[in-house]
């Protein structure tokens, strides 16, 4: 509350210009030891102590300005505060390289300069460097600044685009307030801290990726404009945050309460899997590897996964991919199970991992069907809810994984029509022994799972089981994210491509984890997505795998639906 109330206590006081807010008396923030005063072209000079050059007032005729590098045969090496202030002839300034100090409101209400050219020798921009340069168009910010200050370029209205450097740490209090025409900014990776109100009232400025290296990022930096209609700050609902999952950038849209994209994607379906585990920010001691191109064993081992916390990564039958492995190190797991027998992933497989470091262990069975079964029994071997699903097609396994996850029930694969196979049926003849069972839900149609099939499994198991389906794939999902409503507290969807598998597989551990049900989608989405999503009104969107994937376009339509 207090950070708003100095917003618009702030904001009150810029009505009245840069001047009312930041007295004179703020140009004496540092002092000269000087030992000679003189003129020298268009520029008044002082000697410092150092028997260094400083520019201390601007006394030419104005238009196209020029720093010398040298004057009195001394070298110009600073700016003094106020230099060129409130001067309304000079429209470009170029400030040479042996300057590495500008003092603050150096250039301060310079109304008409369009261009100001700093060297690459500032290692910070100063507290009101810049402000209220009406005319200022763009500047480049040098690749030394470490440092923007306060209000550093407050009020520059026509500022359109500002290249950051790679080396910046910091942007201070109401830097960029009130630069009404900046479109878009390029925050570098390495930034640590954003003040408050540093991007306060950029209208033009619709969106913003906030790097994951972030530490400090206070309220009301982006996405906030003044009202001085109605004196009152007005929040931008049509702001978009992007960054990455569980960081800062995530923090910051859910606590301002705007929309927010994150997208968990890499090269290939490995590199993907990958970027899905770094997303969950665990450091779990195990991690689950399945067959990229095979998803029956990876899809029945989400609950398990889930259960530990531990990510599933993908590889090949024979190679471990370059991706998978070194997310392996950077985890520094040392346990790697495997989910499935030596003909989806090989002992060749098992060689490289142990020449890493890592122990390895198996599950598996005789087919799909056993292997399940296995890993059921494995990480809750008395469920209370279990999940039946087609054996023979992933979609509607990929529809529930989230669900499953979070509710820690077995996925068991079943056939269409004849007898459920000798593995299955022994497992629930041991559930229905236990009596742990209460709920039993099968997945799909019956064009997948017949009747006949439901009443054998639900006879099998003890229960009657209850069938969730849809008119397609996506429909189902749906209807699964409807009946599992009260798994998914967030305000988040996990969008996932929905004609393959292998990024909403690793994404369902993730989308358990961030309590946001899966949204199957491709090209477009349907009419029951779209009812789904208005009354729901998720603002949080977690995207799984690339462009490619799952294109901006269908992203912005389930936003544009969420409304």
């Amino acid at each position: 509350m207090k950070k708003k109330l100095l917003a618009v206590a702030m904001a009150a006081s810029m009505t009245f210009g840069t001047a009312a807010a930041l007295p004179q008396a703020a140009f004496t923030d540092t002092y000269l030891t000087a030992s000679a005063t003189f003129e020298e072209g268009d520029f008044k000079f002082e000697i410092s102590a150092d028997s260094e050059a400083m520019v201390v007032s601007y006394i030419g005729s104005g238009g196209d300005v020029v720093i010398p590098k040298t004057a009195g045969g001394k070298t110009v090496t600073r700016i003094y505060s106020g230099t060129f202030y409130k001067n309304e002839s000079v429209t470009s300034v170029t400030v040479p390289d042996t300057i590495n100090r500008i003092d603050s409101s150096a250039f301060d209400s310079c109304y008409n300069v369009k261009k100001i050219t700093l060297p690459d020798s500032l290692p910070q921009i100063e507290y009101n460097t810049f402000s209220s340069c009406y005319s200022l168009e763009s500047i480049n910010i040098p690749k030394s600044v470490t440092k923007i200050g306060d209000w550093a370029f407050l009020y520059c209205y026509a500022l359109d685009s500002v290249a950051l450097p790679t080396g910046l740490k910091s942007i201070g209090y109401s830097s960029f307030a009130f630069c009404t025409s900046l479109k878009s900014i390029t925050l570098p990776s390495g930034l640590e801290e954003i003040g408050n109100n540093a991007f306060y009232s950029c209208p033009a400025m619709k969106s913003v990726t906030i790097p994951e290296g972030l530490r400090a990022l206070d309220d009301q930096a982006f996405g906030y404009k003044w009202d001085s209609i109605n004196k009152e700050i007005v929040k931008d609902e049509d702001f978009r945050i992007y960054g990455g999952i569980n960081t800062l950038a995530e923090e910051y849209a859910q606590g301002e309460g705007f929309e927010f994209v994150a997208r968990a994607a890499g090269k290939n379906r490995f590199a993907t899997a990958a970027e899905i585990s770094r997303s969950m920010r665990t450091k779990p001691s195990v991690v689950f590897l399945a067959n990229g191109m095979n998803y029956a064993d990876a899809l029945a081992g989400v609950p398990i996964a889930k259960s530990m916390n531990a990510p599933i990564l993908l590889t090949n039958t024979d190679t471990l991919p370059a991706e998978t492995l070194a997310e392996i190190k950077r985890l520094g797991a040392k346990n790697v199970i495997l989910l499935g027998g030596k003909d989806v992933i090989s002992d060749k497989v098992v060689g490289t991992l142990k020449a890493n470091g890592c122990n390895t262990d198996r599950i598996e069975g005789a087919d799909r069907f056993e292997t399940a079964v296995k890993i059921a029994k494995t990480f809750n071997p008395s469920p209370s809810d279990v999940f039946f699903v087609y054996g023979f097609n992933f979609a509607d396994a990929l529809s529930v994984g989230a669900a499953a996850g979070k509710m820690g029930a077995p996925i068991i694969y079943l056939r269409t029509d004849g007898t459920i196979d000798k593995a299955t049926a022994a497992y629930l003849a041991d559930l229905k022994k236990q009596g742990c069972v209460s709920n039993a839900y099968v997945i799909g149609g019956e064009k997948v799972i017949s009747k006949d099939m439901m009443n054998k499994a639900g006879s099998a198991l003890g229960v009657t089981p209850k069938r969730i389906s849809g008119a397609n794939r996506y429909e189902t999902c749906i209807n699964v994210n409807k009946t599992f409503a009260n798994l998914f507290k967030s305000k988040g969807v996990s969008i996932a491509k929905g004609l393959d598998f292998p990024d909403a597989l690793a994404g369902g551990v993730l989308a358990a984890s961030l309590e946001a049900p899966i949204l199957l989608a491709d090209k477009a989405l349907q009419s029951t997505q779209k009812e789904y999503l208005k009354p729901k009104k998720p603002n949080l969107f977690y995207v799984l795998g690339g462009t490619n994937a799952v294109p901006d376009k269908l992203v912005n339509e389930v936003a544009a639906a969420s409304k």
